[in-house]
């Protein structure tokens, strides 16, 4: 008998997915990509948001993967949180 953990996917995330897919379906192209944007980002939007400082080598590799991708939103949003990190620290 196998253990769930030996599952390739869980049944639950695969639902869940159908229904972001057909919530998705009835939107222009920019919508879509906006949201499937946000959800490929959602690691450094949540760093941002948390008041937690970003390391260097958070920074650095946040960095060349946006070079990488040509994610220039994603390169101001780097320096965004830099500022903010840099604020929060002078307030302390």
């Amino acid at each position: 008998m196998q253990n769930k953990e030996d599952n390739i996917f869980n049944i639950e995330d695969l639902r869940q997915e159908r229904k972001l897919i057909q919530n998705l379906e009835h939107l222009k192209k920019e919508q879509q990509g906006a949201i499937l944007w946000l959800l490929y980002h959602m690691d450094i939007l949540d760093m941002i948001d948390s008041g937690e400082i970003m390391s260097e080598e958070a920074e650095e590799k946040w960095m060349e993967q946006a070079l990488e991708d040509n994610a220039y939103i994603m390169m101001v949003l780097i320096q965004y949180k830099k500022l903010k990190d840099k604020n929060r620290e002078k307030s302390e």
